[in-house]
């Protein structure tokens, strides 16, 4: 086959590889080195592709919203007045459109919107500063982003914000399990309730606190991830751990993939080096002895020792570098 030349700045990279014809050791190894720099781009190429922050920030939005995305309906329990609020947050008399767990803002919307006029709570069963002048009634099918942002604000001032971690979810679940109250006098008709209720909570989780209702939500068998009943936002948190870590673990796996390329590269100007001293060697010293040549190849032989022990103690040196800056 016709050899294909270089050309461009490729011809001077392979410009001092020309010297290193005829000698094979040294072809043996950059084809090595070659090989190895191919493999170790493919590999960085398969992990760059897991730390797409995309798949990570559609997780987590549709935990918040259900949706990848906000759109018309992210802040609204239904989009009728068909079912109310009971059936919609507690699953009173059968489900309703959407069951408790479908989203994140779709509860807080059952445990914090604001309920009739009459709601001894008002804003306050949200947080001390979520009442302010959001007094109104929610309707079904109606906007209710200003409470949900209300209550976001709240839980996210400083020193409120926490890592997504498995274990800071863990721990955070645990907490909320705790707060789900259970079927005990006066209140005699659900399990696993979140929010306050009304004496015995037979008229279900109705947005106001009164007349047997509740600003309540109710997971009717607990925080479960599987079968008809699963909370939906809690799967898709832990969909986004998982993801979370998957990142994690190709980022170290680049880092790894990075330093391999720089010991690659150091090796190869090891190699050059001494091909190109082995052939200026080997062009001034032709007509010596045989004695005379078994000297010069020791002292090449020397040399590309040395080059080896200065290339393995700079490749230890940018190791330290790397796991040092890893540990800040």
């Amino acid at each position: 086959k016709r050899e294909k030349k270089a050309t461009g700045g490729q011809a001077e990279v392979f410009a001092g590889w020309k010297k290193a014809k005829g000698m094979p050791d040294i072809q043996k190894h950059i084809i090595r080195i070659a090989n190895e720099a191919k493999s170790t781009a493919e590999a960085a190429a398969v992990e760059k592709a897991k730390i797409d922050s995309k798949n990570l920030t559609n997780l987590l939005n549709k935990a918040l919203y259900s949706t990848e995305k906000e759109d018309a309906n992210t802040y609204k329990l239904a989009t009728s007045q068909r079912d109310g609020q009971a059936k919609l947050c507690s699953q009173k008399n059968g489900k309703g459109a959407s069951i408790p767990g479908k989203s994140l803002v779709y509860d807080l919307i059952c445990l914090c919107a604001r309920g009739p006029e009459s709601d001894g709570s008002a804003g306050n069963a949200c947080c001390d500063s979520c009442a302010g002048g959001l007094t109104t009634e929610v309707q079904l099918d109606a906007d209710a982003k200003n409470q949900v942002k209300a209550l976001i604000a709240a839980c996210t001032k400083p020193g409120g914000e926490t890592e997504l971690t498995e274990a800071a979810l863990n721990g955070a679940i645990a907490t909320l399990a705790g707060k789900l109250t259970h079927k005990k006098a006066p209140q005699t008709n659900e399990n696993n309730v979140l929010g306050s209720i009304n004496n015995d909570d037979s008229a279900g989780c109705t947005g106001n606190v009164g007349g047997n209702g509740g600003k309540c939500v109710v997971y009717k068998v607990g925080l479960t991830t599987s079968g008809d009943h699963a909370v939906q936002w809690l799967a898709q948190l832990q969909a986004s751990v998982a993801e979370k870590n998957k990142r994690t673990a190709a980022q170290s796996k680049l880092q790894h993939l990075a330093t391999q390329i720089m010991l690659l590269n150091i090796t190869l100007a090891a190699l050059e080096h001494g091909a190109t001293a082995q052939a200026q060697v080997t062009a001034a010293d032709k007509p010596k002895t045989a004695v005379q040549q078994t000297k010069i190849k020791s002292a090449i032989k020397l040399r590309m020792t040395k080059l080896n022990v200065e290339r393995k103690l700079g490749a230890l040196t940018m190791t330290a570098s790397l796991l040092a800056r890893s540990a800040h």
